[in-house]
């Protein structure tokens, strides 16, 4: 090394020897070690080094360590500056890719494949998953029409069942209730078409119809407007029944009853009959023939009544009457306006449809005025005894108000039963006033009924 102008001294490499020089790390023999320290003085351990006056081992390190500190902690405190770390942001999440919309062919073969797993396992939690899967609301038509066509093609029970999952689907908005009305429009439309191949098709549609009603999915007033199309052929009133038979079987009597009578303060229950079918005979029929008389059990006494009016006296009938029903129906409202409308179609048969009321009814002359007032005076103790507070003598003009709907509104009939009412003292001017004011009930037919009366009210209020 002196070789390369080093002659002050030779810089060692760390706390050895030599790069190549000496025994292990550096050091040579422990003789050797010994004879340099007593010779320069000065000691060679890992912990420092020594320098001669005129050379001698110089070790880096002890000279760093002589200077005193750190040197290399110094070296970053004064010498360097620390860097400035520039703060990241974290990266903003990446948005979860949103499902790609389904074909058409997509979606209906999803849909086939449900409705078919549907027919074979009735797994409902299977028929959600799978309407979610769909993705897009714009599928729940075609699912709904599938599950309605396919089912309609079964049997009844099928279709119960059917039925009870596309309720559970709109009571959990699963599916919105307007999809429901949308399909039913079309299955009403054409269901009787339909039922040339299929004569249980109002049976099918009343029971879906009955389960989305309860379902609060539809409404009497949207049931009312889907049969438009098959009040005309009659269809209408063979949904109405299969609905109100579903609810019996399903929800029970007591559903049932708050069910109808909700209906009827909407004047919605005559109205799935056309005009000519909306009076009580036909309605009694009806019911006869579905067995719900509990839904009007005072109609279950018009075939007897009308046998007894054309036979019997006031005083037979009156008998006759406290032996049948129950002392409820015989004090209810609904038993004044039924016994009220049985009688005016017995006085109305004797003087202006003496030929039945599908002839054209005959002029109201003095002459059939007065037979019909003596009519009405024979019965009057019918009525009286049953007509006893305004409320129930509200229920006598509603009586005639429906039965000359019922006919067509005949030139002065309604005009002349009213008058009649009030000469022979079987209804007063607050009877009077409380029909005119009540826009609740008959509402189909009460427009026309006021407008045949003007003169009656006029002449009512010359006598007040």
């Amino acid at each position: 090394m002196s070789s390369m102008g080093m002659a002050s001294g030779q810089l060692t490499f760390g706390p050895g020897g030599g790069l190549g020089f000496g025994g292990a790390k550096g050091w040579g023999s422990a003789g050797k070690k010994d004879a340099e320290e007593k010779k320069g003085g000065a000691s060679l351990s890992r912990s420092g080094s020594a320098t001669g006056a005129t050379g001698g081992s110089v070790n880096a390190f002890a000279l760093l360590a002589a200077e005193g500190g750190d040197v290399r902690k110094k070296s970053v405190d004064e010498g360097r500056k620390p860097l400035a770390l520039e703060k990241k942001e974290a990266p903003a999440p990446v948005p979860a890719e949103a499902p790609k919309k389904l074909t058409r062919r997509q979606a209906d073969n999803k849909i086939d494949g449900m409705i078919a797993e549907w027919i074979n396992l009735h797994d409902v939690k299977e028929v959600i998953a799978t309407i979610e899967e769909l993705g897009s609301d714009e599928w729940h038509q075609d699912a709904v029409n599938a599950f309605l066509s396919k089912s309609f093609g079964q049997k009844q029970d099928e279709v119960e069942k059917t039925a009870v999952l596309l309720a559970r689907l709109a009571s959990e908005n699963i599916i919105a209730a307007k999809v429901f009305k949308d399909v039913l429009k079309d299955q009403y439309e054409f269901s009787e078409d339909e039922s040339i191949d299929n004569p249980a098709i109002y049976t099918y549609l009343g029971i879906v119809t009955a389960r989305l009603l309860t379902a609060d999915a539809l409404t009497i007033e949207d049931v009312l407007e889907l049969s438009q199309p098959i009040i005309k052929g009659q269809g209408a009133p063979k949904v109405l029944g299969s609905v109100l038979a579903d609810v019996k079987k399903v929800d029970g009597e007591e559903k049932l009853v708050s069910l109808w009578n909700s209906w009827k303060e909407k004047d919605a229950v005559k109205q799935f009959w056309i005009p000519e079918k909306r009076g009580d005979e036909d309605l009694a029929n009806w019911l006869d023939v579905k067995g719900l008389f509990v839904l009007e059990p005072q109609l279950e006494l018009v075939k007897p009544l009308k046998w007894r009016l054309g036979k019997d006296d006031a005083g037979a009938i009156l008998a006759w009457l406290d032996e049948s029903g129950t002392e409820s129906v015989r004090s209810s409202p609904a038993f004044v306006r039924m016994l009220s409308s049985a009688t005016i179609r017995h006085v109305a048969a004797l003087t202006v449809f003496p030929n039945g009321p599908s002839k054209p009814a005959v002029e109201l002359t003095a002459d059939v005025y007065n037979k019909q007032k003596d009519l009405l005076t024979s019965l009057k103790p019918v009525l009286a005894k049953y007509a006893t507070d305004t409320d129930k003598k509200v229920e006598v003009l509603f009586g005639a108000q429906a039965y000359s709907a019922e006919v067509g509104f005949p030139k002065e009939l309604l005009q002349s039963l009213f008058r009649l009412f009030y000469e022979l003292e079987i209804v007063d001017e607050a009877a009077y006033n409380a029909w005119r004011d009540d826009n609740r009930r008959e509402t189909s037919s009460k427009k026309e009924a006021v407008k045949a009366l003007q003169g009656w009210f006029k002449y009512l209020a010359e006598q007040q």
